[in-house]
C-alpha cells in the first residue's frame, strides 16, 4: 500500500486492494476504494493475485512493464525473496508469477526500489526459484 495515500492526494487516484490484504490491521491506515478477490483487467492494467509474502499479494502489468512491488529484493549479492512474510508460501507462489509473465512481451520491471530489464529480472527470478 506504501504511498497510496500520497497518490490519492496528488493525483486523485483510486486504491484497489485484494480483500485478504484489506483485512490486515495496517490497511486501516489507508483509504480503499475497491476490494477485489480475483485477477482482473481495468484501465489497461492487468492484475494477478498470487499470494505469497502477503495473503493478498497482487502484481500488475501495464503495457510492457511488470510491477512486482516487493515480492523480491535486489541486493548487492543478487535477488532474494521478501523475508517479511511466510517464506514457504512466497517461494511456492513464485512459480505462478513465472507462468504468467514468461509469455508476455515485457521490457521493464519495477520493484519497490529498483527498475531493471525484464529479461535480466526473469533470469534472476527463475534462478532464485530453482536454487532455493
Amino acid at each position: 500500500m506504501g504511498a497510496s495515500n500520497q497518490y490519492r492526494h496528488l493525483w486523485g487516484t483510486q486504491v484497489w486492494l485484494h480483500n485478504l490484504d484489506a483485512k490486515h490491521r495496517l490497511a486501516a491506515l489507508f483509504d480503499i476504494d475497491q476490494r477485489f478477490t480475483d485477477d482482473f483487467v481495468a484501465y489497461g492494467i492487468e492484475a494477478y493475485h498470487t499470494g505469497g509474502h502477503t495473503q493478498g499479494f497482487t502484481f500488475y502489468i501495464y503495457r510492457d512493464v511488470l510491477f512486482i512491488c516487493d515480492y523480491v529484493f535486489m541486493t548487492s549479492v543478487g535477488m532474494c525473496f521478501n523475508p517479511y512474510g511466510p517464506v514457504l508460501d512466497t517461494h511456492q507462489r513464485a512459480q505462478r508469477i513465472v507462468e504468467i509473465v514468461k509469455n508476455k512481451s515485457l521490457k521493464t520491471v519495477c520493484g519497490y526500489n529498483y527498475i531493471t530489464s525484464f529479461a535480466d529480472w526473469l533470469s534472476e527470478f527463475e534462478d532464485l526459484i530453482s536454487n532455493w
